[in-house]
């Protein structure tokens, strides 16, 4: 049995034994070489890796099941029965023109981009914002009693480095929004989530609050991101947007609301959610369908395939009653790292393997064998660490293009990216990225 390689071994590296492809061996370093992992400069910090913030892994994981036609997939986070949708067309008007701001910008549809507290700099001084139309700084959480809590998340937002990149995304025409953060993904983060829901009290608090720092510190709106939302509860979530929208309106004008949830969402009303006096938007966190707890290696946003992937949450929303022109669906700047059995794709996985960031993936695919797989849409490359197999799954820009092709021909709202700083600089992401949304250079 192949021991494993542990978080270390994947994100510092080993030596090279051999470097082989899964059709036999190819150019590439020779015995002795650096390892494509170790090639990386660094890792992604602990405060950014993708598996802690939209969307998180459940603490159970388990292989998403392919769902029949009709069936609801079961929720990401604790078990229990779906929530249903009521048959029938439901009357939702088109996207707030005056909220989502990308039509003044020149592009194509919305593009969400999210940026951690680590991020920000990179925001300030960095980013591209001539192709995002609105930024999330992330984010704010909410304590059981509905009051925001004023930890190191508050001091960011209330930081000089927030000013500077909240004025220069609003130079650029870029929208600024606050994401509101609660998970419930434990049996502790669970009951805080549920004590928060369970009181109207609770909840009018909240909202209040929000939308008094939403004009304080001048920015454009609010994403809500409760993951997941506690099952039964689905119905106080949505009473809760309904009271942030009406708290917000009577704020000021044109403050955007969008509710994120993820890719299992039996617990969330989307419905309810985008009816009339709810939020603007749903985003689809469209990523972290594979991850560690995955037995196969493979995309963690897959666009087609066996299993349950973006494509069929995108339809399955449709289906129930989420307009297109109300959707956006985020796409993962971050790809997975596995020990596998072989170098055959969607080999058995042997360990967990880790997260990376985008630019830390592209970086080691500039040295190894890549290839592209049509099925799930994804670039994947395998090699041999130390007599072990090593694979890598990563929606660099061939990816990230095919999946802004497919949103646009859908008609959806937009897209966006968790997180836009895992990109390093703007490189051959953010073409891609252009290309798909500006509608001229």
């Amino acid at each position: 049995m192949l021991v494993p390689l542990g978080l270390a071994a994947l994100l510092v590296g080993v030596g090279v034994a051999a470097l082989t492809t899964p059709s036999g061996p190819a150019s590439g370093p020779s015995v002795g070489s650096p390892s494509p992992v170790a090639a990386i400069q660094s890792a992604a910090p602990a405060s950014t890796l993708p598996s802690l913030s939209p969307s998180a892994s459940p603490s159970t994981p388990v292989e998403a099941p392919t769902p029949s036609a009709t069936a609801t997939p079961a929720p990401a986070g604790p078990g229990g029965p779906p929530v249903a949708s009521p048959p029938g067309p439901v009357a939702v008007p088109p996207h707030d023109p005056v909220k989502f701001g990308f039509a003044a910008k020149g592009m194509r549809g919305e593009v969400m981009a999210f940026a951690t507290i680590p991020e920000l700099a990179y925001a300030r001084d960095t980013l591209d914002f001539s192709a995002v139309s609105t930024l999330v700084f992330f984010s704010l959480q909410a304590g059981a009693d509905g009051a925001l809590l004023h930890d190191t998340r508050w001091r960011a937002w209330n930081g000089s480095v927030f000013d500077a990149v909240r004025d220069r995304a609003h130079a650029a025409g870029t929208r600024v929004v606050v994401a509101i953060s609660r998970f419930s993904w434990s049996p502790d983060e669970t009951a805080v989530t549920s004590a928060l829901l369970g009181s109207s009290a609770h909840q009018q608090r909240l909202a209040r609050e929000i939308a008094a720092e939403v004009i304080r510190r001048g920015v454009d709106g609010v994403n809500v991101d409760l993951e997941p939302v506690p099952v039964g509860q689905a119905g106080a979530f949505t009473s809760f947007v309904r009271r942030l929208r009406t708290a917000l309106d009577a704020a000021g004008s044109g403050l955007q609301l969008t509710v994120a949830i993820t890719g299992y969402y039996s617990s969330y009303d989307v419905r309810g959610l985008v009816a009339p006096g709810a939020a603007d938007a749903i985003y689809l966190m469209g990523y972290h369908y594979a991850g560690w707890w995955s037995k196969r290696a493979g995309s963690n946003a897959p666009l087609g395939g066996a299993g349950y992937d973006v494509a069929d949450t995108i339809a399955k929303l449709r289906t129930d009653g989420v307009p297109a022109e109300r959707l956006i669906v985020g796409v993962p700047y971050y790809g997975h790292l596995w020990p596998t059995a072989t170098g055959a794709l969607n080999a058995p996985t042997v360990g967990q393997g880790s997260d990376i960031q985008l630019a830390n993936g592209l970086s080691i695919l500039a040295t190894v064998a890549s290839h592209w797989d049509p099925v799930q849409r994804v670039t994947w490359a395998a090699w041999r660490e130390n007599g072990t197999w090593v694979q890598l799954y990563l929606d660099g820009p061939r990816a990230l293009a095919a999946k802004w092709d497919r949103f646009r021909a859908l008609g959806l709202l937009g897209t966006g990216m968790w997180t836009i700083g895992f990109e390093g600089t703007p490189g051959l992401a953010n073409a891609a990225l252009r290309e798909a949304w500006l509608t001229s250079p």
